[in-house]
């Protein structure tokens, strides 16, 4: 059987099927670190008056050294910990090491250190991505024609592409102060954005930068993000997003809302040094300006260009055969789930 890591109650399915069970985490490996970690980091740091230890770095965890107390996903030491779903993920860290596998979309080259500590507590644990270079994308039609076609007139690195995925939602202000920001930039952009949050953008908007930008409820983020015309990506530190970015060598500005997206965030910017977390921590006209100019035009800029490059290089080298390191897992992985 093979479930998501929340449905850590798929273990006793398995077991009385005889069976092995087989758990897919779709978000990163540090927040899949921070979830079994959860009771060593109550007991270290506590959970009251937790707000007097935000700052504090998380040196106790092997490959949290730069990882602070504030950075830790929800429901480790935040938010309403009695809540069903906080209970879940609490209880999913415990029985986690009885799974047969566990499996995350990401590579042994980006963070070894949690690699091999996730082994040690879990038993079996592999890297088999980045799974956008690993599957083929089928080409669908409608908007992504036309924006892909509208990418292909335009310099290299010159585009901003923003998208929040499906679930993180910005407030009318933020989606208001975003596009302020994008049209006075003179940064061309393609934004990704629901029907329901276009609604907050002022009139006209949209006609008014025709041929500066496109706004459209869906694109091929993949095939985006490897066009050659796109030079940042605008984004809520997604794990799926944030590893999108890597695998296409593009640097990142992000505003994490939920989950792990603050650790994510905090990665991005303090470990990898492929992006930056907006100004203030959520966007702003200002702060997103800021963000384009230092990404796009700033030496520290192109430095977050290079360590992403770097970084992408090492992941297409992870699912290259016959020695990368994603590859054999992923091969593993589907011997034991087709068996």
């Amino acid at each position: 059987m093979v479930s998501d890591g929340f449905l850590w109650f798929i273990r006793q399915m398995a077991e009385a099927a005889a069976v092995p069970w087989v758990v897919g985490w779709c978000q990163g490996k540090h927040s899949l670190y921070s979830h079994i970690n959860t009771d060593l980091i109550k007991e270290r740091i506590g959970v009251e008056g937790i707000d007097d230890r935000k700052n504090q770095p998380l040196t106790f965890i092997p490959g949290f050294s730069n990882i602070r107390v504030q950075d830790l996903p929800d429901g480790v030491v935040f938010e309403n910990l009695e809540s069903s779903f906080l209970r879940t993920l609490h209880q999913m860290g415990r029985v986690l090491h009885r799974a047969d596998l566990v499996f995350a979309n990401s590579f042994h080259e980006l963070d070894p250190v949690v690699t091999a500590e996730l082994n040690l507590k879990l038993g079996r644990f592999i890297n088999v991505g980045p799974m956008t270079l690993l599957t083929q994308q089928k080409q669908l039609e409608d908007s992504s024609d036309s924006c892909l076609r509208w990418l292909d007139e335009q310099d290299t690195g010159s585009v901003a592409y923003v998208g929040f995925g499906s679930v993180a939602r910005p407030s009318k202000d933020e989606i208001i102060a975003l596009g302020e920001a994008l049209e006075e930039s003179g940064v061309k952009f393609l934004w990704s954005l629901r029907e329901d949050l276009k609604a907050f953008l002022p009139e006209g908007y949209v006609e008014r930068n025709k041929g500066k930008g496109m706004v459209l409820p869906w694109v091929p983020q993949v095939k985006v993000l490897e066009h050659r015309a796109v030079g940042v990506s605008i984004n809520h530190f997604g794990w799926n997003s944030v590893i999108e970015c890597m695998a296409a060598q593009v640097p990142i500005i992000g505003r994490p809302f939920l989950g792990d997206q603050k650790l994510n965030g905090r990665l991005v910017e303090a470990v990898w040094e492929i992006g930056v977390l907006v100004e203030g921590g959520v966007f702003t006209r200002e702060g997103v300006r800021k963000g384009l100019e230092l990404v796009l035009h700033s030496d520290k800029g192109k430095k977050l260009k290079e360590n992403v490059a770097r970084l992408g290089k090492l992941a297409r080298e992870a699912i290259r055969p016959p020695n990368g390191s994603s590859l054999p897992n992923f091969i593993a992985l589907l011997e034991i789930i087709t068996k």
